[in-house]
């Protein structure tokens, strides 16, 4: 039978947002809550079901997962195959959608709810922090203890960092995560996660069910050849943008510099020209995927550039070099 990685997004939200699995969806939200020494929830809806049949290339049917408890919090759950440290801008950023969305015309900030993030990434993020789990709340800037509000909670679980510690405990959200960074010839050393929590068992099976229904894997290759060539055209924007933009700002900065005619004058316009190379990057990259079709949203989560400025990019004429 076919092996299909956990950490795939289209999986991952066939398992965590499918109409059925909410019993599956509980005990991970719980887990990672009861690491925090939060919860338990008692009850999980899910928000945005899953549909088999919504476009791979549409990313926010794609990625997340959102669900409601029974006391009205709201969260949403996504993995994230690849970014940096700004994905926790974007991460912010959605937050704040997800936030203000619960705010009709009309209605008044008691209408608010709390919006929890957890976000399940697969690559290096936080420099300061090597843990597996981070949980960021708003607290007081000399007494952290104090929060100032619970209606803001991002958590971020770092499958990187869960490779270089080996752990043999029993905790849930420990268990879950090793069952969602599993590879091909790792899945028989999970037996006994399997045996020991019936939720994890539970996604095996449903694993095992995702790989024999034909539907679902011509999806998920689908998706699989749509992610990489958003990494190709990503990686050719890039060269083609990096190209431009050094050029143009070794240019401008030695323009810059022999007008000044001094060295601090040089030295101030190779740093000038350095931020408008790498301004002229951003924007070649912008362009060039705009020009094979790509939307603002998915510009701005394989770049880590803000949908915000990446909307300004667009909309701004392009400069005499970059015609």
């Amino acid at each position: 039978m076919t092996f299909i990685s956990p950490t795939n997004d289209f999986f991952f939200r066939y398992l965590f947002g499918k109409t059925g699995h909410e019993a599956v969806t509980l005990d991970f939200v719980n887990a990672v809550l009861g690491d925090m020494g939060m919860g338990p929830l008692q009850s999980l809806t899910i928000q945005n079901p899953f549909n088999p049949k919504e476009s791979v290339t549409d990313k926010q049917s794609i990625l997340d997962v959102k669900a409601k408890d029974e006391t009205g919090r709201t969260y949403n759950i996504e993995m994230q195959l690849q970014g940096n440290a700004e994905f926790a801008n974007r991460s912010l950023y959605y937050w704040s959608k997800c936030y203000t969305a619960q705010l009709h015309q009309g209605s008044d900030y008691r209408t608010l709810s709390p919006v929890i993030c957890i976000n399940v990434v697969n690559f290096p993020m936080l420099k300061e922090s090597r843990r597996v789990h981070n949980c960021f709340l708003l607290t007081e800037f000399s007494a952290p203890h104090v929060v100032l509000t619970d209606h803001l909670m991002i958590h971020f679980l770092h499958l990187t960092e869960l490779e270089k510690t080996a752990y043999t405990d029993g905790k849930p959200l420990h268990q879950w995560l090793r069952y969602l960074s599993a590879r091909e010839d790792t899945m028989k050393g999970l037996q006994t996660v399997l045996d020991s929590n019936p939720a994890i068992k539970k996604a095996a099976e449903l694993q095992h069910q995702f790989t024999a229904d034909d539907l679902l894997m011509e999806q998920y290759e689908a998706r699989q050849k749509y992610l990489h060539d958003i990494a190709t055209i990503k990686g050719v924007a890039y060269d083609e943008g990096l190209e431009k933009g050094e050029q143009i700002g070794l240019e401008k900065g030695e323009q810059i510099g022999l007008e000044k005619g001094e060295q601090i004058g040089l030295e101030k316009g190779e740093q000038i020209g350095f931020r408008i190379g790498l301004d002229r990057k951003d924007r070649c990259i912008v362009h060039t995927m705009h020009n094979k079709g790509l939307d603002v949203d998915t510009i701005s989560q394989y770049t880590n550039i803000s949908p915000n400025r990446v909307e300004q990019i667009l909309n701004e004429p392009p400069s005499k070099e970059e015609r």
